[in-house]
C-alpha cells in the first residue's frame, strides 16, 4: 500500500481512506503528491505496518502515542515473521487478530484481475479500485483488505489479518486466461473457490455473461476447484449495490476457508497434489505440477521424491495431460534422472494420440544424467507396432526428428 510518510493535520477536512471517519488535528500517514489519501496512524499500521515503520524511520516529527505505534508495528512484523518461519523449536510471537472501529475482523482477499491494461480503451470495464476505494470491502460481518496477487509474498501467512477468500476480476469482452499458478496457490492455501466478478457493460449480455463463467469455471476445474462452488457476480455499475453483492459472495467463500497455517507454503502445495491425484482431478494435476516445479529448488527431498513419483502414475493413468507438464520443466529446470524420464515417457507414448511435447521430452532424456544405454529407440519401436497407422507414422516421424530412429 505504501510507501506512506508522516503529515501533520492542521484542521478536521481530512478523512481516513480505511475507515471512513474524520482524522483529528495532529499527526497521520499520507503519501508524497496524493492530497487525497490520509490515515490515521492505527489504520495505516493495520494496512501495511513495514512502510508506517519506514516513514517513522524517515521524519523527526514526534507525537504522542509515537512509542506505542512503534511498538504495535514490531509486534506485527515479528508475528508474520514467526508464522513464516520454517524452524522448528522456536517459540512463536503471538498477536491479537485486527478488528475495524465497527469490530469486524479485518481478512485478506487475494485477487486476480483480467486485462487491467485495456481499461483506458473501454468507457465501462473499471478496475476493482474503482468500485472498493483504498482497496477495502466491507460486509457487516468482516472488513475485507483486497490484495492483488501479484508476488509471492501476498501469500505470505499473517496472523493479524488471516488470509480468507479469493476474488477473480474478470472483464466481460476479455479473453478468459487458459491457467494460472496463483489458482493453484489459491487451493493449496485453503480456499474455497474463488468469486468470480464478471465486470463492465458487456455483462449485460447474458449469453455472452454465460459464455465467460463457463470458461472462468473450467479454469478453476483446471487448478482443482470444484467449479460450480465459485459464487458469480456481475459488476457493471461501481455502485453501493454492487459492492454489497460482492461482499456477500466474499463471505458465503470466507466461512467456507480451510487454510492450514502451520506448513510451509511448498508443503501446501505438494499436498494439494495428493489430493487432486486421490480424487482423479487429472484436470488440475497440469496446472499443480508445474507450480510444484516452481518451488521445487526449497523443497525437502522427501516431497521431490513424492512428487516425481506421482508425476509418474499420472503419465500412465492421463498421458496427455501429463506431457504438458513439460513447461514446468523446463521452465525451471527440474532436474530428473534418464530412469524417471524413461517412466513417464513410457506412460506419454501410450496416449491415443501423439502429443505435441513428445519430442522435447525425449530430447531432455537424451540432455540428462543417468545410463548412457539407448532406452528409448526400443520404447518408440514396441509403441509403433502396438499403434494404428496414423499414430505409428507420427511416431516414427518424432523419432526420426529427434535422432532415435532412422528413416526406413
Amino acid at each position: 500500500m505504501g510507501p506512506f510518510e508522516l503529515i501533520e493535520i492542521k484542521d478536521d477536512s481530512k478523512v481516513c481512506r480505511r475507515c471512513g471517519e474524520a482524522i483529528e488535528q495532529g499527526v497521520a500517514l499520507g503519501r508524497a503528491r496524493d492530497e487525497v489519501t490520509a490515515l490515521h496512524v492505527d489504520c495505516a499500521i493495520d494496512i501495511d505496518p513495514q512502510s508506517v515503520q519506514k516513514a517513522f524511520v524517515e521524519s523527526e516529527i514526534r507525537f504522542d502515542g509515537r512509542e506505542g505505534a512503534q511498538a504495535r508495528i514490531a509486534a506485527r512484523l515479528a508475528a508474520e515473521r514467526d508464522a513464516n518461519r520454517q524452524t522448528k523449536g522456536k517459540d512463536k510471537s503471538e498477536i491479537e487478530p485486527i478488528r475495524d472501529r465497527q469490530g469486524r475482523p479485518r481478512v485478506r482477499v487475494l485477487y486476480l484481475q483480467s486485462q487491467s491494461a485495456d481499461v483506458a480503451d473501454s468507457p465501462t470495464y473499471f478496475d476493482l479500485d474503482r468500485l472498493c476505494d483504498f482497496w477495502h470491502l466491507r460486509s457487516s460481518l468482516r472488513e475485507f483488505a483486497l490484495i492483488e496477487h501479484m508476488y509471492p509474498k501476498h501469500g505470505r501467512l499473517d496472523p493479524a489479518q488471516p488470509l480468507a477468500a479469493a476474488l477473480y476480476w474478470q472483464r466481460a469482452d476479455g479473453v478468459v486466461s487458459n491457467g494460472n499458478s496463483k489458482i493453484v496457490e489459491w487451493k493449496s492455501l485453503g480456499f474455497a473457490a474463488p468469486v468470480l466478478a464478471v465486470v463492465g457493460g458487456d455483462a449485460r449480455d447474458e449469453a455472452l455473461r454465460d459464455k465467460v463463467v463457463a470458461k472462468l469455471r473450467a479454469l478453476l476445474g483446471k487448478c482443482g476447484f470444484e467449479p460450480d462452488d465459485a459464487p458469480v457476480v456481475t459488476v457493471i455499475e461501481p455502485n453501493a449495490a454492487t459492492r454489497e453483492a460482492l461482499a456477500l459472495a466474499l463471505d458465503e467463500q470466507a466461512a467456507k476457508f480451510a487454510g492450514t497455517t502451520d506448513k510451509r507454503k511448498s508443503a501446501r502445495i505438494f499436498e494439494a497434489i495428493e489430493e487432486l491425484f486421490e480424487n482423479e482431478r487429472d484436470d488440475g494435476l497440469t496446472q499443480a505440477f508445474i507450480t510444484a516445479f516452481k518451488r521445487f529448488g526449497r523443497s525437502r527431498a522427501e516431497e521431490r521424491e513424492r512428487v516425481i513419483e506421482l508425476l509418474v502414475q499420472f503419465a500412465k493413468r492421463s498421458p496427455d495431460e501429463a506431457a504438458k507438464v513439460l513447461v514446468g520443466v523446463e521452465r525451471y529446470n527440474v532436474e530428473m534422472d534418464r530412469d524417471v524420464l524413461l517412466k513417464v515417457i513410457e506412460g506419454i507414448v501410450t496416449s491415443a494420440s501423439v502429443p505435441a511435447q513428445l519430442s522435447r521430452w525425449l530430447l531432455r532424456w537424451r540432455a540428462s544424467a543417468g545410463s548412457r544405454t539407448d532406452t528409448i529407440a526400443p520404447l518408440l519401436r514396441a509403441a509403433i507396432a502396438a499403434a494404428d497407422a496414423r499414430k505409428a507414422k507420427k511416431l516414427r516421424a518424432v523419432g526420426v526428428e529427434t535422432g532415435f530412429l532412422t528413416e526406413e
